[in-house]
């Protein structure tokens, strides 16, 4: 389009036409409109673009002028390398976009790193996908915030038991939920904008716990004995192995297992290893008396020491060694000495 400059003012004309204006101005409405100029230039290069035509113009944009100044630098420096832009919203639905200055890199990545495919290199581009990280990141932030209002690192949110295992154990509830239901995230609905928007709120802290005054505490309390009672409320899972002995744990202390080692604790693990190689669970078969010339005592380990006490761990071992040491002093006072 060419312009005939008749009707168009030129820069020296705005000026003319302005310039009273302008020396009215004041110090400080000089200052903003000074402020609002650079605000106005800002947005134009860090603004958001709202439309999904707008942001992959955009892009295009970018890419063009990121290939322009790569290869602009391997004219001049001689360097070779790559990119990718990928989306980091799920607001945005874009392929990983990909440049290589040599297509022998791509190559060269794809034998030399494990799993390397650009073609399977994506992220979110599915509404399955945006979804199932959407629900993580719900849960992720749902988590932090029960371990940072509790102090308990251990703590798990439990959504079934919410009432008993949240409100009523550690006397605080989640306030601003977005979704028409309550749930666990992964039972939720796949749908993007119920979703984005929980998340939302859960990043802006809408979506927050917070303490229960003790009053309130209390009523629900009386509420929730009130349901179990009736039995509305599901009573936990019993355990797969409820009703069967359990035998006690063992622990053993690094210092205690070190101290066994030096009291001779050690042989009686040779002894244990070589059992697992194979054969019957005994002790050597004669132990002879010390000081004695008669017959030698055989020690049998009774019943309780089987296998399973050589396969715990060094604790048990030290048991039956101390066992043996017993039965052979014991022993020493039933042989009588040889004539």
């Amino acid at each position: 389009m060419v312009h005939d400059g008749s009707d168009a003012s030129n820069l020296l004309d705005l000026q003319r036409e302005n310039i009273d204006d302008y020396r009215n101005l004041t110090a400080e409405q000089k200052t903003e409109l000074i402020n609002d100029l650079i605000e106005d230039r800002d947005s134009r290069s860090m603004g958001r673009r709202l439309s999904q035509r707008s942001r992959t113009q955009d892009i295009n944009n970018v890419i063009e002028q990121l290939i322009d100044i790569i290869l602009g630098a391997k004219a001049r420096s001689g360097i070779d390398g790559f990119f990718c832009l990928f989306p980091n919203s799920v607001e945005f639905h874009m392929a990983p976009r990909w440049f290589f200055t040599l297509e022998q890199i791509e190559t060269f990545l794809c034998h030399n790193v494990k799993g390397w495919d650009t073609n399977k290199i994506e992220f979110l581009r599915t509404s399955k996908a945006q979804a199932d990280w959407l629900k993580a990141e719900i849960r992720r932030l749902i988590n932090k915030m029960l371990v940072d209002i509790t102090g308990n690192e251990k703590a798990v949110m439990n959504y079934v038991s919410y009432e008993r295992d949240i409100v009523l154990l550690y006397g605080i509830e989640l306030v601003g939920w977005t979704m028409d239901k309550w749930a666990n995230p992964s039972d939720l609905s796949n749908s993007i904008p119920p979703l984005q928007k929980l998340y939302s709120a859960l990043e802006s802290g809408q979506c927050h716990f917070v303490r229960v005054g003790m009053t309130d505490l209390n009523e629900r309390r009386k509420a929730y004995d009130a349901k179990v009672a009736a039995g509305l409320v599901p009573p936990r899972k019993t355990r797969k192995d409820a009703g069967t002995k359990r035998a006690p744990r063992v622990e053993v202390s690094k210092k205690r297992r070190a101290v066994e080692d030096e009291d001779g604790g050690g042989d009686i693990s040779q002894a244990s290893k070589h059992h697992r190689g194979g054969g019957s669970v005994t002790t050597p078969e004669v132990q002879e008396i010390p000081g004695q010339h008669g017959p030698p005592v055989e020690l049998e380990v009774p019943q309780q020491f089987e296998q399973s006490f050589f396969d715990t761990n060094a604790a048990a071992l030290r048991t039956i060694q101390l066992y043996m040491q017993q039965q052979i002093n014991h022993s020493q006072l039933q042989v009588p000495p040889n004539p």
